[in-house]
């Protein structure tokens, strides 16, 4: 493979253009990504335990009603769905990972928790009144382009009961700045991208027109084959995570600087929102 093929293959792409590789259903990499969710300590797939632990707490206490049904979207091998279960909440736990999911259900099962757990693409729900809380947690939210943020609180508006709360958490503008746009590469016999041999290059791209980073990576094998994975992850206002859920019918009650309850923040590299599904819906003339 020449220079000039391997740079074409790895240029800017368009705004949200998608990778046909996806690395949730990838059999190596899905496996790479099970092991950060499940490390304790790593904020990788999964922040950190000690975090979950407390974002947990918080939403027990302070958050959801009580022995709530509660709709966990993106929920990995379930670490939020195991821990709620055992305060009493029934989870139902989606996820595009068979690998997480397996593993959710094999942990559930177990620890004799009843956590239904769906393998299926959260953006394609059709639940109708089904819920009195979803969480969409670890800033997922950023990672769709925009008309899939429009269908996805539109799904959950309708999935909830109402007077249902979403809980959702997004990046803002400070956690990434367009001043550190890295390029890495390396040569790897056995790694997160495959298992075989391999030579990787990773390059992060700003869209400024609407704050959006993509972290892209190329993985070229022995036989000549190369593989794009493209990650998409966009910051967030107040007034940009509004434009997405008022529309939907969401009103807010309230935010916060996280999911374990800290106040919003000049500074804060992240935001959390709880939005209602209120009990009538204002129809507009």
């Amino acid at each position: 493979m020449s220079i000039a093929e391997i740079l074409e293959r790895s240029k800017k792409p368009p705004l949200f253009e998608r990778s046909r590789a996806n690395i949730w259903d990838d059999p190596h990499i899905s496996q790479q990504m099970l092991q950060a969710h499940i490390h304790p300590e790593w904020d990788a797939a999964s922040r950190k335990h000690s975090f979950v632990d407390a974002s947990v707490h918080w939403l027990h206490e302070s958050i959801l009603p009580e022995a709530s049904d509660i709709l966990d979207l993106g929920c990995g091998p379930g670490l939020y769905c195991q821990r709620l279960a055992r305060l009493g909440h029934q989870l139902t736990g989606v996820d595009m990972s068979p690998t997480s999911i397996a593993y959710g259900k094999k942990q559930a099962e177990a620890a004799g928790l009843n956590i239904q757990y769906q393998l299926s693409n959260y953006l394609q729900l059709d639940l109708e009144a089904a819920f009195n809380a979803a969480l969409l947690i670890y800033c997922d939210f950023g990672a769709l382009t925009d008309d899939e943020r429009h269908r996805l609180a539109a799904n959950v508006f309708q999935a909830l009961r109402p007077g249902g709360i979403w809980v959702l958490d997004v990046w803002t503008p400070r956690f990434r700045s367009p001043d550190e746009l890295p390029k890495t590469w390396g040569v790897e016999q056995y790694g997160f991208w495959s298992g075989q041999p391999h030579l990787y290059l990773s390059e992060t791209f700003h869209y400024p027109q609407c704050d959006v980073y993509l972290d892209q990576t190329t993985v070229f094998t022995e036989d000549e084959a190369s593989t794009v994975y493209r990650v998409w992850e966009r910051m967030f206002t107040k007034e940009t995570l509004l434009s997405f859920l008022q529309p939907a019918g969401f009103v807010i009650k309230e935010w916060f600087g996280d999911v374990a309850g800290a106040p919003v923040t000049p500074d804060g590299v992240s935001l959390a929102v709880v939005a209602e599904k209120p009990l009538t819906r204002t129809v507009s003339k």
